[in-house]
């Protein structure tokens, strides 16, 4: 594997708390996958090995690095589920059922939205976000992309901070990524698998170890 992309990598990592045991699992994947360069070497080196051993011999040690790769990565992985479900977690609240003197509120402000001309529906809208969102696009008087904009602003100006981290989280955990798709790429190529099968000895091993 190519040290400068390593360096490359590490650059960019956020200065956030967690970036640090995200950088000690991109140099350990970066190691992994450079072992297949010794195994190479090793190899190459054995006057007792045919060219045909030789590789077979490369290629063994390739696909037992797989799983390694796979378990180093896994709290990445671990994080990035977590993240996707905190950002998912970000929405609109849902109206008590029994706030009926709220719900004719809301119902007379969609009221009045739909009685504007559609021009001026959206600037309405957004001053009365929770009143729009409170149902879904069809039944607030807005067109689905205007809805989508009165929602967008309502989580953007509620949850502000936590959309920050979220994506911090999700810029570095993209670096890992690109970590562990350098080192499977050499794996992959040492190992003489196809690609479908090697996708699928891998996924094997992410279910394994993820448990999902």
């Amino acid at each position: 594997m190519n040290p400068s992309a390593k360096n490359e990598l590490l650059k960019r990592f956020s200065n956030a708390p967690h970036a640090e045991g995200f950088r000690a699992i991109l140099n350990s994947t970066f190691l992994l996958g450079e072992t297949v360069d010794s195994a190479k070497k090793r190899a190459d080196g054995n006057p007792h090995l045919s060219d045909a051993g030789r590789k077979a011999e490369v290629a063994k040690f390739a696909m037992d690095t797989i799983r390694p790769v796979v378990e180093r990565t896994g709290p990445a992985r671990k994080a990035m589920r977590w993240n996707a479900n905190r950002k998912d977690a970000l929405r609109p609240p849902t109206p008590p059922r029994d706030d009926l003197v709220g719900e004719l509120q809301r119902r007379e402000i969609r009221d009045h939205i739909k009685g504007l001309p559609i021009g001026e529906r959206l600037v309405f809208a957004l001053e009365h976000p929770l009143a729009v969102l409170a149902m879904p696009a069809a039944l607030s008087g807005l067109p689905e992309d205007q809805y989508q904009r009165v929602r967008d602003a309502f989580i953007a100006e509620k949850f502000g901070p936590e959309i920050a981290e979220i994506e911090v989280l999700d810029s570095d955990l993209e670096i890992v990524g690109a970590a562990y798709d350098l080192a499977l790429g050499t794996l992959r190529d040492a190992s003489g698998l196809s690609e479908p099968a090697f996708t699928s000895l891998v996924d094997k091993f992410v279910r394994e170890i993820d448990g999902v």
